[in-house]
């Protein structure tokens, strides 16, 4: 019997279908990554794009989005006209 209930839990886990959550995986960015990213969407919002669409383009949270700004540009950036 529990010989039974591990096979069908590996089953579900190989075709995905056990956790939901299983298709987004967490993903550590390197500042270099986070620069670039930050770079193309603030070309991509001053183009007129909508931010929830960059951070879906950039595949990221739009709180991630956020957070790396308050934590990457400087403030005299983000103040320039």
């Amino acid at each position: 019997m529990v010989q039974l209930l591990c096979d069908s839990e590996a089953r579900e886990r190989a075709e995905g279908i056990g956790n939901v959550m299983s298709s987004k995986k967490r993903r550590r960015h390197t500042p270099d990554q986070i620069i670039r990213k930050l770079a193309e969407g603030n070309k991509l919002l001053a183009g007129g794009t909508e931010l929830d669409a960059v951070c879906r383009h950039l595949e990221i949270a739009e709180s991630t989005w956020h957070r790396w700004v308050a934590q990457y540009v400087s403030t005299d950036m983000r103040c320039s006209p």
